[in-house]
């Protein structure tokens, strides 16, 4: 097993319980590479997810872009299934907040979060609900 940044990288899937039958359900996990949307989520959903503290220095140029075209690349939230942590977008999510951005493009990546699970969010209903209906 090889642990990079508390993610154990060979995983292939995870399991989430559905809230209404407590049936337990398999998800794969997604390549690093893939970069589709799951869910549009409110900016105060992806910042919910936010763990470390906003970036100290945002480009102008990556400012100037989103202004110009919008958010073009999904912000990333890594889950084991009960917790979620936003691994990929910080400074995307920082330059949303400034420009008054309200809605986001975000990926759900299924994945076992081995280090620091307890001190996690706990996944929010959208997100929890999109885990449960893509295995249904």
């Amino acid at each position: 097993m090889q642990i990079i940044d508390g993610i154990d990288v060979y995983a292939t899937s995870i399991s989430v319980t559905d809230p209404d039958t407590g049936e337990q359900i398999t998800r794969p996990v997604r390549h690093e590479e893939d970069w589709h949307i799951d869910l549009e989520l409110p900016t105060e959903t992806v910042e919910y997810y936010r763990v470390f503290p906003d970036p100290k220095e945002i480009s102008q140029e990556l400012a100037d872009d989103i202004a110009a075209n919008g958010i073009q690349r999904p912000v990333r939230i890594y889950t084991n299934g009960t917790r979620g942590v936003l691994r990929d977008g910080h400074h995307r999510l920082a330059i949303a907040k400034s420009q008054g951005i309200t809605r986001m493009s975000a990926q759900i990546v299924a994945n076992l979060l081995n280090t620091y699970t307890e001190d996690l969010p706990a996944l929010e209903p959208a997100v929890k609900g999109w885990l449960v209906q893509e295995e249904k």
